[in-house]
Order: C-alpha cells, then sequence, then structure tokens
C-alpha cells in the first residue's frame, strides 16, 4: 500500500484482523471495495447509504433502533485495493477518533488475504467495552468475508 497511515493523533487501540479467502482479490475487492455493498455488516446492519465516491464519500451503516454509524471515506485505491476511512458519528459506541484501513492483497490467482487496521480512542472509563467492541465488529467482518468467499 502507497497510502501510509499518518499518525494525526494518538489513539489508545489498535485492532489488527487478517483472513486467507478462498477466491481471487479482484473478486474479493470488487465486494470490500464497493462502499455500498453491505456483507461486511451482514447480521448487524439494515441497510447501507452512501453518499460520493471514492476520498471523500461519506457512508452512514443503518443500525437496529434507528442508530447509524457515519465514515468518511479519505482514501480509496482500487489498484492497492484498499481504503482509509474514519467515523464521523459515532453513535452509541464507547470510542471516538476511530480510524480504519481496509486492503486486500493476492495470495496466488484463486486465493486473497483480507487485512483489517482499526485505531480510535476510548471515552473515559470505557476502554475494555471499546476494545471488545472493535475487536467484535472486526472478527464479524472476516466471518461475513469468510462466509462469503470462503476462507
Amino acid at each position: 500500500m502507497h497510502f501510509s497511515l499518518p499518525d494525526l493523533f494518538p489513539r489508545g487501540l489498535h485492532v489488527e484482523r487478517a483472513a486467507r479467502l478462498a477466491s481471487p482479490a479482484d473478486l474479493v475487492w470488487a465486494t470490500v471495495g464497493n462502499l455500498a455493498d453491505g456483507t461486511i455488516g451482514e447480521g448487524l446492519i439494515e441497510r447501507v447509504e452512501v453518499t460520493g465516491e471514492g476520498a471523500g464519500a461519506i457512508r452512514r451503516f443503518h443500525l437496529p433502533g434507528g442508530l447509524s454509524l457515519t465514515e468518511r471515506i479519505e482514501h480509496h485505491d482500487p489498484a492497492e485495493r484498499c481504503y482509509v476511512y474514519r467515523m464521523i458519528d459515532h453513535g452509541p459506541l464507547p470510542f471516538t477518533r476511530y480510524l480504519g484501513c481496509a486492503q486486500v492483497l493476492a495470495a496466488g490467482p484463486d486465493a486473497a488475504v483480507i487485512s483489517w487496521l482499526a485505531m480510535a480512542q476510548p471515552i473515559d472509563g470505557e476502554a475494555e467495552a471499546a476494545q471488545a467492541t472493535i475487536e467484535a465488529n472486526l472478527d464479524h467482518v472476516m466471518a461475513a468475508l469468510k462466509r462469503r468467499f470462503g476462507g
């Protein structure tokens, strides 16, 4: 990835996940890189709404009970199969200043690795809940992509 995540400000939490998928990287990217695709939120979100395209796009995840989370895409690079996003409305989540990066890497002609990084600052007294929430979300993303693409 040519885009480096600058250390814009310190974040207390850092979570990384990666999974091998049994599908070509371009096929996986067609889902992961499509900001309006709801695969990564299957079972957790009701719908995804996207305004704009690529860097600068706004993506809103609509959750049950009328709640939502909103992200701004900071970087979107189809050639590198990666994007960086910043949560701009955290809704009820126990953290703030969330920055994430997803990248799909080729692992041979018929396999890919999905790599996901998330950083955030827990709200005072919420460090354990924030860590658990981010880990559970990324674990959910990995499981959803494995169901879709094999793993």
